[in-house]
């Protein structure tokens, strides 16, 4: 049931249950009939969809899913708050960064959905309308303001952002933190997609999303995907909370390294931009006089090598079950992919 929050301090908005219309400016036809044919496929390639449109991907793909899974009717979210939201996000992403930029997050955005319709096929409903707002928010900010550093290199050089928070996860709880601090400090409330819920589900929906951000650092990954393995011998999974918050967590963990898994083409068009933030983060800790992280040395990493371990220590052991789970991942190439960009 959607009511107005009481104990949370919140500023409210007219709002409105009208769907969302097309904006011709914003998404010119090239790039709609694009979307109509890739939107829901494992092949979309979120740096030719950005070619189309110039810049506003994240925005656009945002609109794009909270239409197709009805959440602007169901949350009483406004569709201009929502795109004023995403804008936000979108400035906030750094466009110096070769990998961890904007169009990286409407890339994990696509996979999320995509992965979602997946589970859903297996079982319907087994990710409702509140699980999907979650996880489309999570998507969308997982990265925010990232400076283009992992975290070991923002703790061992005593970064603010890791002071911060204490070297636990420091850019994960950046990102999250900073995001919600952007909707809840919008003028008037016209950046907060969540300001239509009531108490008890914005709780719901804002813890949802900070262990889902918080699952994309990689350093959790063993952890993660162990967890995963043993709840899908239970024989209802998921059918406790906490259960459903593990597979989403898992879900927006593969979206988040799912370059991988896309066409050999797409996947090489991601390869070098990982490699060069690695790059430059290692010609920072060399001009500091820092040992260079790995894969790190511009003069001396092997790019196969490193793509191999990335693939055979993460994305296959994690697709693997991801696949088990919903056999519809590999009706739409997923582990056929893997295999041919090994």
């Amino acid at each position: 049931q959607i009511g107005t929050p009481s104990t949370r301090v919140r500023k409210s908005v007219a709002r409105t249950r009208n769907a969302p219309k097309e904006d011709p400016a914003l998404t010119p036809q090239v790039a709609q009939t694009y979307l109509q044919s890739y939107g829901d496929s494992c092949a979309f390639d979120a740096l030719h969809f950005e070619t189309m449109l110039g810049t506003r991907v994240l925005t656009v793909l945002s609109l794009q899913f909270f239409q197709v899974h009805d959440l602007f009717a169901t949350f009483e979210i406004p569709a201009a708050v929502l795109q004023e939201f995403a804008h936000l996000m979108e400035k906030g992403y750094m466009k110096t960064n070769p990998y961890h930029n904007a169009i990286h997050a409407a890339d994990v955005l696509q996979a999320f959905h995509i992965m979602a319709l997946c589970v859903n096929q297996k079982k319907r409903d087994t990710l409702n309308q509140q699980d999907m707002l979650s996880g489309l928010l999570a998507s969308i900010i997982h990265d925010f303001e990232h400076p283009g550093f992992s975290n070991r290199h923002l703790i061992r050089t005593s970064h603010p952002i890791a002071l911060r928070y204490n070297d636990i996860s420091p850019l994960e709880c950046h990102h999250v933190a900073e995001s919600f601090q952007v909707m809840l400090t919008s003028q008037s409330g016209k950046a907060d997609p969540l300001q239509s819920l009531t108490e008890s589900q914005y709780q719901q929906v804002r813890r949802s999303i900070v262990q889902m951000v918080l699952a994309t650092d990689n350093d959790s990954h063993p952890q993660l995907l162990s967890t995963f393995k043993n709840k899908m011998k239970g024989k209802d999974f998921p059918g406790t909370t906490e259960d459903k918050q593990c597979l989403m967590n898992i879900l927006v963990h593969g979206a988040d390294v799912s370059n991988a898994v896309r066409p050999l083409e797409v996947y090489l068009k991601w390869v070098p931009r990982v490699m060069e933030e690695f790059f430059e983060q290692g010609d920072q800790e060399k001009a500091s006089g820092l040992p260079i992280s790995p894969y790190s040395d511009r003069n001396m990493a092997s790019v196969p090598r490193c793509q191999l371990g990335f693939l055979d220590m993460l994305v296959v052991p994690l697709f693997l079950f991801l696949c088990r789970f919903a056999p519809d991942l590999d009706e739409i190439g997923v582990t056929q992919n893997i295999q041919a960009n090994r």
